[in-house]
């Protein structure tokens, strides 16, 4: 079990409103994306990596019907983001990995999170995700959630995290 397990359920268990979007910055091969869609959230699924992107596309073609308008996956690079539209939630999993990454990833909370939107991010325990939120914590109401999970004799510390704009 790892963070991107953790948000997957998350997403499972939170109320469908089709008239909310979901960005996913760094899906990877598409897990989190692919199993909110599953349950009915509207997903815009997004990655750098061009095999990564491949990867995704596949699950999504494996996993979800054929048909299924309620998901987009493109490419985005966090330094220059060509997207469209805001977003009612931007999540992501495991994506606070280098600091030099920090104002990129900030920029695009400004830029595609509605005002009244949430990110919701799962961390594995680093110090580069603690710093990460402690400057996001000026920004940002932060509500974190720490889990332990435990997968085949090893234990994970991850943060579930749910960050809206200070009011």
């Amino acid at each position: 079990m790892c963070s991107s397990d953790l948000l997957s359920e998350y997403l499972a268990g939170m109320p469908v409103d089709p008239e909310k979007h979901f960005l996913e910055i760094g899906c990877g091969m598409g897990v989190v994306g692919v199993v909110a869609s599953a349950f009915g959230h509207r997903m815009t699924m997004t990655e750098y990596s061009p095999d990564a992107l491949n990867f995704a596309r596949a699950n999504a073609r494996a996993n979800l019907p054929a048909d299924d308008a309620s998901l987009e996956i493109t490419e985005l690079d966090w330094s220059k983001p060509r997207l469209e539209g805001l977003f009612d939630y931007i999540i992501g999993s495991e994506v606070i990995y280098k600091e030099k990454d920090y104002q990129a990833i900030l920029k695009l909370f400004k830029t595609y999170l509605r005002p009244s939107g949430e990110i919701i991010l799962a961390e594995g325990v680093r110090k580069t995700s603690m710093e990460f939120f402690r400057q996001m914590s000026e920004l940002f109401d932060i509500t974190a959630q720490k889990k332990i999970l435990r997968s085949k004799g090893e234990e994970v510390r991850v943060i579930l995290a749910r960050m809206k704009y200070k009011t």
